[in-house]
């Protein structure tokens, strides 16, 4: 019978279970084991210990340490309470299923929050076990920098780097006394200090695309809408960008013409 190890991270992390570095074997409680390592060492902010877990795949994806610390740090990311949900098999690894509570800042309001998720893990086996926790940015950073045109005021408040696309978080606000309509996928576009000039994903798969922001945007007077705009990239290298972004247009009720805004000095902190 396999035994419950649903196991509270706030006690310490040295309570958590461990698996010694010989290869184990695939039994539900070795895989739950590495996994909860890995959520300790989240959870401890030993972010090397946790890149040391990953599947050599997953650490080339990453690059670095750093980078890997990166997408936790941009979200604020804590690691509250875990336990494990379920697991079932593919092929010779395991997915582990997990209910965590996690703290993250939140860049629609401003304030932290705290939520409860089920987050699958793919133990893949090997000399200690190794886990690929995928779907995360191999770069992120948060970001403070704003630009008002015709009462039109943009943040960009994250990007965050994948294999093949920049994800921005992007508050628009309306601070003028008439409704505005903004049309992001119009003439929008990403620039970096390297050359790189990138344009939306249009896509009808609301999972990469902001459904709001891709059939466009009414903002009535002193209203405002956080959202997410994915551009498409290349593969980028590792070298520290600052970013531009040209958000447009912007269509104020009664006015002749649309606006854009332009938000430069995006750039990652030192």
């Amino acid at each position: 019978m396999r035994r419950p190890l649903a196991t509270a991270l706030l006690a310490c992390a040295s309570a958590l279970p461990s698996v010694a570095l010989a290869a184990p074997s695939h039994s539900s409680d070795a895989a739950a084991a590495v996994v909860m390592r890995y959520l300790g060492a989240l959870h401890a902010r030993r972010y090397d210990d946790a890149y040391a877990l990953l599947e050599p795949a997953q650490r080339a994806y990453f690059r670095t340490t750093k980078n890997f610390a990166s997408g936790f740090t941009a979200d604020g990311f804590a690691l509250q309470h875990v336990a494990i949900a379920g697991e079932r098999s593919r092929g010779s690894a395991r997915v582990v299923f997990v209910r965590e509570t996690i703290e993250l800042d939140d860049p629609a309001h401003d304030v932290r929050v705290a939520t409860a998720v089920t987050v699958p893990y793919l133990e893949t086996g090997g000399v200690g076990g190794r886990i690929d926790d995928a779907g995360r940015p191999w770069r992120a950073f948060a970001a403070n920098a704003t630009a008002t045109s015709d009462g039109v005021r943009v943040t960009v408040k994250k990007l965050a780097l994948y294999a093949r696309t920049i994800r921005v978080v992007v508050t628009m606000q309306n601070d003028g006394d008439g409704f505005i309509t903004v049309l992001p996928y119009g003439r929008s576009v990403l620039r970096d200090d390297a050359g790189g000039i990138y344009h939306p994903l249009v896509t009808r798969d609301w999972q990469l695309t902001d459904e709001q922001l891709f059939l466009g945007l009414r903002l009535a007077p002193n209203s405002r809408y956080t959202g997410t705009l994915a551009f498409v990239t290349p593969p980028l290298d590792d070298r520290a960008r600052h970013f531009e972004l040209i958000l447009g247009p912007s269509v104020r009720d009664g006015a002749a013409a649309p606006v854009s805004v332009d938000v430069a000095g995006v750039a990652p902190p030192g």
